[in-house]
Formats: C-alpha cells, sequence, structure tokens
C-alpha cells in the first residue's frame, strides 16, 4: 500500500523499522525515525493517520505555528477554558483518545501485512511521549507567547498535557496512557526534565537524568 510510493531504498528502510517495531526490539530513536520517515508518504492520505501525521510533523520541526495541537490551545484560549456542561473537558478542544494513536498504527502496519502487538502498540505510545516532551507551539496572539507540550505524571499514568503559556493559562491533558511506569514520585507530577525510553532485557525503560524511575 505504501510501499508502491517508495524507490527500493527506501522500502528496505521501512521494511528494517517494521520489523523492529513488530519484534519489540525498538527505543524511542526508531520511533523518532519511523515518525520522520514515515510522514511523507502520509501526506497523500489527508483523510488518515491524523495523530500520526501531527507527532510526524512535530518531530520534525519541534516548534510549529499549524497543526491540531495549535488548534486545540487556541480554541481553548478563545473559549477562555470553559468547560462543556456536565464534563471536563474544555470547549473546542479536541485532545488523542485513548486508543486512537494505536488505532492507526496498527492499520497502517496491517495494510503493509505487519501484525504488531498490543504491547508493542503501548510501547509506541511510550516512546511519542517521551519525543514531543518539551516541543512548542507559537500562539502567535503575542510574539513571545510560546506553548509547549508537557509530560505529567497522574494517578492512573502518564499524560501528555498542553500549555498555553501564560502565567494564567491551564494545564489541558491532550492524551493519556493508563498504567504505572513511572515508580518515582514527582511533585505535583510534573516531570521536570525530559526523559529517555530504552530498551533493557527486551522491555522498555524510563530514564530520568540517566537513572531508571
Amino acid at each position: 500500500m505504501y510501499k508502491e510510493f517508495m524507490d527500493e531504498k527506501a522500502q528496505q528502510m521501512f521494511e528494517r523499522l517494521c520489523n523492529r517495531i513488530v519484534n519489540r526490539e525498538f527505543d524511542e530513536d526508531d520511533i523518532y525515525e519511523f515518525y520522520i520517515f514515515i510522514r511523507s508518504y502520509l501526506k497523500r492520505f489527508k483523510g488518515k493517520y491524523k495523530w500520526i501525521r501531527e507527532w510526524g510533523d512535530l518531530i520534525a520541526h519541534r516548534e510549529r505555528d499549524e497543526g491540531a495541537v495549535l488548534k486545540n490551545m487556541k480554541n481553548a484560549i478563545s473559549n477562555s477554558y470553559e468547560v462543556i456542561e456536565g464534563t471536563n473537558q474544555v470547549k473546542g478542544y479536541h485532545g488523542m483518545e485513548e486508543g486512537e494513536l494505536e488505532k492507526e498504527f496498527l492499520d497502517l502496519f496491517k495494510g503493509e501485512g505487519y501484525t504488531v502487538s498490543a504491547q508493542a502498540l503501548k510501547e509506541i505510545k511510550i516512546c511519542t511521549f517521551s519525543i514531543v516532551n518539551f516541543s512548542r507551539y507559537k500562539i502567535c496572539d503575542k510574539p513571545d507567547r510560546i506553548g509547549k507540550v508537557r509530560l505529567v505524571q497522574t494517578q492512573n499514568g502518564l499524560a501528555l498535557c498542553s500549555y498555553a503559556g501564560e502565567k494564567d493559562d491551564l494545564y489541558i491533558g491532550l492524551s493519556l496512557l493508563k498504567g504505572n511506569y513511572i515508580k518515582k514520585d514527582f511533585p505535583g507530577g510534573f516531570i521536570d526534565k525530559p526523559v529517555e525510553v530504552r530498551r533493557k532485557n527486551k522491555e522498555l525503560v524510563i530514564l530520568y537524568d540517566g537513572a531508571e524511575v
């Protein structure tokens, strides 16, 4: 499906990355490479792979002035962070639903005849959270207003949150990954430094300041 748009070397690279992911041999560097590699091929599938394309574009630039995340931030600001009655959802803010990214990867791999496990899909999401952490968005209503995506520890797992850059702006949950992935307790849940996701004894571990957490 995608290979027909690739030259012979690109096909070789694609197969190598797919096999590393399917066999759960990858860490965040491989997922970073996969996002960078696949983003240009997915541009022709405009109705599909919303979040793979969003994260691929963000990873390629790290400071964006467009995209779904920025649109959410702007909508939250213009709606004064008002929530929909009876919910905790901010009006106009549509995050990455539970299982949405996993389904996109599942469909992408299935299209090329690969079967990827539920565990591998979770691990892709962990790596994605780590890679996009601390990335920036230009809000544009003020020259120095820069929004950020941040990784936050919650009672239920790990959350990816957006913050629009001003003192009174709120951290809004963009996506949640349920599970006990970090044993260390961070004050207020805020993980103040970049983490790394590496493979150790065939399992992924999260490193903070070089130590497992």
